[in-house]
């Protein structure tokens, strides 16, 4: 349900941005959540959005907060529920 939301509020996923900044490359993503590096790839190039799950151990992973992980807009916030976050409490 939540990926209906994002894709309705038109958010775009930051990751491979993120990546870039932190200087980490998307096999190790893939590695660390032990998906396939097409799946990473699939991610970055817009095509689909990882669900709710993943998107939290994303964050988690890359010590960020999940919503760090879209570009913001008007009206961003209200498509993504809180979390508990231990990595920014």
């Amino acid at each position: 349900m939540i990926e209906t939301k994002i894709r309705t509020a038109k958010l775009r996923l930051r990751l491979e941005e993120i990546l870039k900044e932190q200087g980490r490359k998307k096999k190790w993503v893939a590695e660390q959540l032990e998906v396939s590096t097409q799946a990473v790839k699939t991610w970055c190039g817009k095509k689909h959005c990882p669900n709710s799950e993943t998107l939290s151990k994303i964050a988690e992973l890359l010590a960020i907060k999940r919503s760090e992980l879209f570009e913001r807009n008007e009206g961003w916030s209200k498509f993504l529920p809180p979390l508990y976050d231990p990595v920014h409490q």
